[in-house]
């Protein structure tokens, strides 16, 4: 659940909708589709580097392999920044290694 009302419980799915509405109006942007809030919300955790499995949990997949399914279009981005997370390492790695003598 995301949005509980101070019950504990759930707000109705109209409600929701209404709120959505009201707040897209407000913000002079184009109404958007309650769905696409959870697929806005998986794509920036991924593309933050958020682990899979750990999305997958937070959306409550019954496994890695949907949420691999639907977003596997980030996949090559996450691979680019691992690559990149890899090269900044080496490159620590060597800069630190060229500061120190070696032993006798």
């Amino acid at each position: 659940m995301v949005f509980g009302r101070p019950d504990g419980f759930p707000y109705e799915r109209k409600r929701c909708y209404d709120v959505l509405v009201y707040t897209c109006k407000k913000a002079g942007v184009k109404l958007l589709k309650i769905h696409s809030l959870r697929h806005t919300f998986a794509s920036i955790h991924l593309q933050m580097g958020t682990p899979l499995p750990e999305v997958s949990q937070m959306l409550g997949h019954t496994n890695v392999a949907i949420t691999l399914t639907v977003y596997c279009h980030f996949i090559p981005k996450m691979r680019t920044n691992a690559a990149e997370a890899l090269g900044e390492l080496l490159q620590k790695t060597s800069e630190h290694l060229a500061h120190k003598t070696l032993p006798n």
